[in-house]
């Protein structure tokens, strides 16, 4: 039921008649595989679907344009672009789990789970036009988790669970704010610190984190995320939910203060707040626990 559920999106259409009465209508659209992320606007359905991409009308979720993704010939142990690889590495067919959906003013930004994870721009008007990127942005396994955020037309906020199945993905931030459209992490080899946090070498395979949403509020970043309450027994441990944050103007400093610890990435908060799947919904609740009083803009001006 779960995968169907996956697969199946569902729109209501609600009109009145010359009578005044009320009529609703279902509209359907099945994807031949699993859907993993969704993003409407300017009545269109954006879909980013493993080895599809696709838009929807927003109405009656007819099919306006697709593009195939996947599969691909690709190996956790070969670069980006594939023009070097290990010599354990063996080449697959490989799904495309679509990471990254990200509608930007001029184009479509999507990462998906091969070739390290590098992503693509798309024409808004026509998704097969196509530019590729060559910088590894988004979670390589399927079932590592990735969340993502256009902060603005020139930044992209991203939080990636560990990957430990390739050296290619070593060093490889937990959570970056990254340049469009390049997507380099800002500042990045900065003496000054760059925007992005790294978890410490020797405890990454053992604090596992799975991020589950992110938004943006006032004047913050905020990630929420889902671990083990005690990382020395993290497959029986109790799971906390635990709240990210830093400033959204904040292109350095969030990283040097977090290097020490991973129980430290950004500032963190534990709560019992169940996560809702709506941005609006997740913040009215956290708001109605006080998680997100006290703040302010001179708090992210420091």
């Amino acid at each position: 039921m779960r995968r169907l559920l996956a697969r199946l999106l569902i729109g209501f259409l609600v009109a009145l008649d010359v009578d005044d009465v009320l009529i609703s209508a279902q509209h359907f659209y099945y994807s031949k595989t699993a859907i993993n992320n969704v993003v409407i606007e300017d009545g269109k359905v954006y879909i980013g679907a493993v080895n599809e991409l696709a838009v929807l009308s927003d109405d009656e979720l007819l099919p306006l344009h697709s593009l195939s993704t996947g599969p691909v010939r690709d190996s956790p142990l070969c670069s980006s672009d594939g023009s070097s690889c290990l010599k354990d590495a063996v080449l697959r067919d490989t799904d495309n789990h679509n990471k990254v959906l990200q509608l930007l003013p001029d184009a479509l930004l999507q990462c998906g789970s091969v070739r390290q994870g590098i992503c693509s721009y798309h024409s808004r008007r026509n998704i097969s036009l196509t530019s590729p990127g060559d910088v590894p942005v988004a979670a390589i396994s399927p079932s590592s988790s990735c969340v993502s955020l256009a902060l603005s037309p020139s930044h992209l906020a991203v939080a990636v669970s560990h990957s430990g199945d390739s050296p290619y993905r070593d060093p490889f931030p937990a959570v970056a704010l990254r340049e469009l459209p390049g997507l380099s992490v800002v500042n990045a080899g900065s003496l000054e610190g760059e925007a992005a946090v790294f978890l410490r070498a020797e405890l990454r395979s053992s604090f596992a984190v799975r991020y589950v949403s992110i938004f943006h509020y006032q004047h913050y970043v905020f990630i929420a995320a889902v671990q083990a309450q005690d990382i020395r027994q993290s497959r029986a441990a109790p799971r906390v939910t635990k709240l990210l944050r830093f400033c959204d103007n904040d292109t350095s400093s969030f990283a040097r203060k977090s290097r020490a610890t991973p129980n430290r990435i950004c500032r963190c908060t534990t709560t019992s707040t169940p996560l809702a799947t709506n941005r609006d919904e997740t913040v009215e609740a956290l708001l109605s626990k006080g998680l997100l009083q006290g703040i302010s803009e001179a708090q992210c001006s420091e």
